[in-house]
């Protein structure tokens, strides 16, 4: 029964550390909110010109951004990989309980 507790432990912390790191995504910017940034700044130095490489490097920038992005996983699949973790601890402990208490019934009337 402890090893169950232990392990359930186990889990609420891993759920909440993934939970931490979803809010932590969630206030990063996106890509296109990093490629306006990247531009007010552009405009807010009053560039007139700006050379080539300057502009290829932004351009891979925003690549490699979009990239990163596409890797990511959506709110909506963490939060479902969340909801079905906390389902099949509930369901793991309500068995793991009934059993219990079923060989413990038992023990009892063989006593």
């Amino acid at each position: 029964m402890e090893e169950l507790k232990e392990k359930i432990h186990e889990i609420d912390k891993k759920i909440s550390l993934i939970e931490e790191r979803v809010k932590k995504l969630d206030q990063l910017p996106s890509g296109s909110e990093i490629k306006q940034i990247v531009s007010e700044v552009i405009d807010s130095k009053n560039l007139v010109s700006i050379d080539k490489m300057e502009l290829e490097t932004t351009k891979m920038v925003s690549e490699i951004i979009d990239s990163k992005n596409k890797n990511l996983a959506s709110i909506d699949k963490m939060e479902l990989a969340i909801t079905n973790s906390r389902n099949v601890q509930i369901i793991w402990t309500v068995g793991t309980i009934v059993a219990v208490v079923s060989l413990a019934v038992a023990a009892i009337k063989l006593l």
